[in-house]
């Protein structure tokens, strides 16, 4: 019965499920599915990745209702998938190495300098 309502879904049919009407986002989420090749096992797992789907299309539509965007979002195959799903294909993220002996340079002129150009260390400034 689920694949019969996809594919009524697909080709536009309202009603499905007991008289029950599908709304404008899941019938995009079934769209959405069917472009991504995307099946689920259980009505628990439909209705999870539904839910994704729909505040990540409430959040695509709020963004791009904001007219001095100068860009604008869309779904992709990631709008079923959680954050903890995302970012395990993002890679290593280690914990930040920080050098408690280095100095960090404040901008001001070093008084002592070396012109390191005088030492034949560095080229000069080629024309």
């Amino acid at each position: 019965m689920n694949h019969f309502c996809a594919a009524a879904a697909l080709i536009g049919a309202n009603m499905c499920e007991g008289d029950t009407a599908i709304t404008l986002t899941e019938r995009n989420f079934m769209n959405h599915m069917a472009e991504y090749g995307l099946s689920f096992a259980t009505k628990e797992e439909y209705a999870f990745r539904l839910d994704l789907f729909t505040k990540k299309d409430a959040f695509i539509k709020e963004v791009n209702a904001d007219e001095t965007n100068t860009f604008e979002l869309g779904h992709n195959q990631f709008s079923t998938w959680t954050d903890d799903e995302i970012s395990k294909i993002l890679g290593f993220k280690g914990e930040e190495m920080v050098d408690e002996n280095a100095t960090l340079f404040d901008g001001e002129p070093v008084s002592n300098g070396i012109d390191w150009r005088s030492k034949g260390a560095v080229n000069g400034i080629q024309h």
